[in-house]
């Protein structure tokens, strides 16, 4: 079977900046922090490609189900269904357990199993969630936020951004996958924590996914035949190890000052 994201074409780089990026995630304001945080975010869904013809849907179900899966359902004539999740994390082991696997007998070739595109999905590069975490304090270093971050799992990639002193930076983290990025945002979203500033709370979740549409068609909110979402290069910090239990128990303490690396 192939691996995660290996059946998904990588991005391709898009027009828009870091600092464009940045700023779509960072609140300007109490008032545009509570629309932001009450906007819709897209429900995690699955593209399952190369259904064999005449596939009974409770075969598909049978394999779907167990992962958590609800409303399967297949497109007629187009040999393709699509499923949905009620976290990413549980979407991608759905994929990561189903992908490649050949559903009858005789059959040349698996089904292709995927994230199904959508406008408003998790950002990320070649299958990796990508967190953002807003309402930091100032002079907070990427080492530091790659520390506290890899008490949920390994940090590929993260990134400080800052407009100008008066303004609380914000931060991209990347994780190796859905359910270490969603282990992040449960624990820190809405904390008050050592990283972020004074008498505030950090403002965390999936950064999000721009789409381009193109020529694509959207079904069930997934976007079918095109749709593409811009990447940004993100190299300050790589490689941060996963997470012990010191440091999951200093991450979620809160309160303290920033931890510093070693």
């Amino acid at each position: 079977s192939s691996h995660f994201g290996s059946s998904t074409a990588a991005p391709k780089s898009g027009g828009r900046s870091s600092w464009t990026e940045a700023m779509q995630h960072q609140p300007l304001g109490f008032a545009d922090g509570q629309q932001r945080q009450q906007r819709m975010e897209p429900k995690p869904q699955i593209f399952i490609g190369k259904v064999p013809n005449n596939l009974p849907l409770s075969v598909l179900e049978a394999q779907l189900v167990p992962f958590g899966a609800s409303n399967v359902r297949m497109l007629e004539g187009k040999n393709c269904a699509f499923a949905d999740f009620d976290t990413w994390a549980a979407a991608e082991q759905a994929i990561l357990s189903l992908n490649g696997m050949k559903l009858v007998e005789g059959a040349t070739e698996g089904i292709n199993v995927k994230l199904a595109e959508q406008k408003g999905q998790p950002k990320g590069r070649d299958g990796k969630p990508k967190v953002f975490i807003g309402g930091l304090v100032p002079g907070l270093t990427e080492d530091t936020i790659a520390q506290v971050c890899s008490a949920f799992g390994s940090v590929q990639e993260s990134k400080i951004f800052n407009k100008n002193p008066a303004s609380p930076p914000c931060a991209f983290v990347t994780f190796a996958n859905f359910t270490e990025a969603e282990l992040c945002i449960s624990s820190l979203h809405g904390q008050e924590h050592g990283i972020c500033s004074p008498g505030k709370t950090l403002n965390v979740r999936f950064a999000e996914a721009q789409h381009n549409m193109k020529q694509g068609s959207t079904i069930g909110g997934a976007i079918v035949g095109g749709g593409t979402a811009p990447r940004v290069g993100m190299s300050s910090h790589r490689g941060t190890p996963g997470p012990t239990g010191a440091m999951m128990a200093a991450a979620l303490a809160g309160g303290g000052p920033p931890l510093q690396m070693p």
